[in-house]
């Protein structure tokens, strides 16, 4: 039975979490409860030299947990996929998903008191880290370090309002939340941050070879006309492409083109086309309102997030 110190804590980690994923969606903590959402895994192939759905294999359903399952993102060997999993209580963790099983087994990452969320893999395969952000006991978010070799959990900057996070050059991309969101550049150990962005929306990615720090992150911003795409290489933003209505993420393959859902529709676009084009109907599989997705071109799989 948790204690009343305890149960307080709950609610405030409920209200942070609120506040971070759908503070631009207009809801207000007290209307909050996390979605109930899955994650489902989908085989890419290249034809006629373009990535595309793989249509020999059905998608595979890759969590039935009653509850939240979502925030997926690849690590570097595309043998394990990273998500948040949320209790009834409003706790949130980091769990892995083991590509390369039969069962794709599935086990907590770290455990700790605190909530997580948001976790990727370094940009850098040597350092063996985990990042994700930590919800404190007043509330605060941090970005934090985790290395599963020796159990230790590091502060990355001094954002303490952290939502989602990215890489570039040797720093961080932040989304902080505030009341307008912001992304922001936080370059290694500093104390201030470059703003990149405001009217920030979710959507932010950057793509690496491993071996270098990368250059470039693709984002998204919300006006009143919709959602816009744009990358950033350290000084300016670009834009690239309008988000079709009602989808709320996008991911890229290796080949640039970017992908997106709404409903139980995939559509994918690249800058020979120009416009977005339906890629898939997953609907004969019961796949509907695709919120999330994520890509890890090398294994040729994209995870997307949907509700149950």
């Amino acid at each position: 039975m948790p204690t009343c110190q305890q149960s307080a804590f709950q609610h405030l980690r409920l209200a942070v979490l609120s506040g971070f994923l759908l503070a631009y969606a207009g809801q207000s903590a007290a209307q909050f409860e996390l979605p109930a959402t899955d994650i489902w895994l989908l085989d890419l192939t290249e034809r006629d030299g373009q990535v595309q759905l793989d249509e020999r294999n059905a998608p595979v359903r890759l969590t039935r947990h009653p509850g939240y399952d979502n925030q997926p993102s690849f690590s570097h060997d595309g043998r394990q996929l990273y998500f948040t999993r949320g209790d009834a209580e409003g706790y949130t963790n980091i769990m892995q998903a083991q590509l390369d099983t039969l069962d794709f087994a599935i086990k907590p990452v770290v455990e700790t008191p605190l909530s997580e969320f948001s976790a990727l893999s370094h940009w850098n395969p040597a350092l063996n880290t985990i990042t994700m952000v930590q919800v404190q006991e007043d509330g605060a978010q941090w970005l934090v370090s985790y290395n599963p070799d020796n159990g230790n959990i590091t502060r990355r900057d001094e954002n303490d309002q952290v939502g989602y996070h990215s890489w570039f050059d040797k720093g961080s991309v932040v989304f902080t939340v505030a009341d307008p969101a912001r992304l922001e550049y936080w370059p290694a150990h500093a104390e201030n941050a470059q703003l990149i962005a405001e009217d920030a929306d979710r959507g932010m990615l950057t793509a690496g070879d491993g071996k270098h720090p990368p250059q470039k992150v693709w984002l998204s911003t919300r006006d009143e006309s919709g959602t816009s795409v744009h990358t950033w290489d350290g000084q300016r933003l670009s834009f690239v492409t309008k988000l079709p209505d009602g989808s709320q993420d996008f991911a890229r393959d290796d080949q640039g083109q970017l992908w997106t859902g709404v409903g139980s529709k995939l559509y994918r676009w690249s800058s020979q086309q120009a416009q977005w084009r339906m890629a898939a109907d997953l609907s004969a599989y019961r796949i509907r309102n695709i919120t999330r997705l994520a890509i890890h071109p090398a294994s040729r799989r994209l995870a997307l997030v949907a509700a149950p």
